[in-house]
């Protein structure tokens, strides 16, 4: 129930922010193309973030505060699953998130049969809000998560990119330059999932 209730208030937020045409495009398809990929956080990626930004980790402890501080019952849900979102603010305006796990029962890592070391980290969800996509903003937000992530001892993360999302497909090649390892189809039917190789 408590997954129903996220989910239906994720797909409030995502209609609100991109319409319900591209919104249904995320809850049902079939045999959509995914790109899996791997990324070592070198001494070299750990690179500057924008000052100007306000980095909040949230978890258990500060989640329903944030979701009310912006209205949005997007990150207690995460929280509660063992998963941390970075948030990034500009003069108290929500640029984006990022979240990730080190818990190897997350469902995406059981989907797609990764699994982590204790050295290792899952990022998923990234999300720019649309007055600050194309612009520099995507850079800091990861860049702050990879010195984070490599502050806690983390030196390789997983993820994974839908191959006709061309932007991010283009960042996860040319500035994250992240290894891609794997080929999947995934559908989805609203709440329903599975995946098969390619």
């Amino acid at each position: 129930m408590i997954r129903f209730i996220y989910l239906f208030n994720r797909l409030k937020f995502r209609i609100s922010i991109d319409g319900f045409l591209t919104c249904l495009k995320e809850i049902i398809y079939f045999n959509k193309e995914i790109i899996l990929v791997e990324k070592e956080i070198k001494p070299s990626d750990i690179k500057d973030f924008s000052k100007d930004l306000h980095y909040t980790i949230i978890d258990t402890k500060n989640s329903k505060s944030i979701e009310k501080k912006y209205h949005l019952p997007l990150f207690d849900y995460y929280a509660q699953i063992n998963c941390k979102t970075l948030i990034a603010e500009y003069e108290n305006d929500l640029v984006g998130f990022i979240r990730w796990t080190e818990d190897k029962n997350f469902r995406d890592l059981l989907k797609f049969e990764m699994q982590l070391k204790p050295n290792e980290a899952y990022m998923f969800d990234f999300f720019l809000f649309p007055k600050y996509r194309g612009s520099s903003r995507i850079n800091d937000i990861s860049n702050f998560a990879m010195n984070h992530l490599k502050s806690i001892g983390k030196e390789k993360f997983y993820g994974f990119v839908f191959s006709d999302n061309v932007p991010a497909l283009w960042w996860h090649r040319t500035v994250l330059r992240a290894h891609e390892y794997k080929k999947l189809k995934l559908s989805k039917f609203i709440i329903l999932e599975w995946s098969k190789k390619e």
